[in-house]
């Protein structure tokens, strides 16, 4: 073989590294972007959670932007609904007192305004279960939060309380 064929054969070897480097710097540069778009995402995002103080429960915004149009899914039974009012606004690290009312599903004439503690909560839920005529066990009831951020993207919430009055933060997504 002459030199020249050689030289040609040296450079396609080349080429073909070359091109096999650009291929993974590629995937790489590609993995940094989602990871920065990711956390930029997270930056954006507001996380709601509920808490008590002095038995007024409350919801707190422990995320990093403004939540938007929160709402918290009713507590339904056979002859009663637990109905939360829903929040437009709520800033980072601010926290709005929760109200609800009590729907009896004969007559909605009977629908009261309540501050939303726990005690009453629990009165209610307990009220409801003994209503139930499917004897459903609420001890634990979940109660799941909806919120969106400023780029009106969805988030929720699932916060677990129990009749004894203990909240668990279950998770967000």
């Amino acid at each position: 073989m002459e030199l020249s064929q050689w030289l040609n054969i040296v450079q396609v070897i080349v080429i073909i590294a070359t091109l096999c480097v650009l291929i993974k710097y590629t995937y790489e540069t590609k993995k940094l972007r989602e990871a920065a778009v990711n956390q930029n995402e997270i930056s954006l995002r507001p996380c709601i959670t509920i808490y008590q103080n002095r038995n007024a429960l409350f919801l707190k915004n422990i995320g990093h932007s403004p939540a938007l149009n929160i709402f918290i899914n009713e507590l339904e039974f056979d002859e009663s609904a637990l109905l939360f009012d829903s929040v437009e606004f709520l800033e980072p690290s601010s926290s709005t007192k929760i109200w609800f009312t009590v729907a009896r599903k004969k007559d909605l004439s009977t629908m009261m305004k309540k501050e939303c503690n726990l005690n009453k909560i629990i009165i209610e839920v307990i009220k409801g279960r003994e209503r139930n005529k499917n004897e459903i066990n609420i001890d634990e009831f979940v109660l799941c939060i909806q919120y969106k951020n400023m780029q009106n993207k969805y988030y929720y919430s699932k916060v677990s309380m129990s009749l004894l009055g203990k909240i668990d933060f279950l998770g967000t997504g």
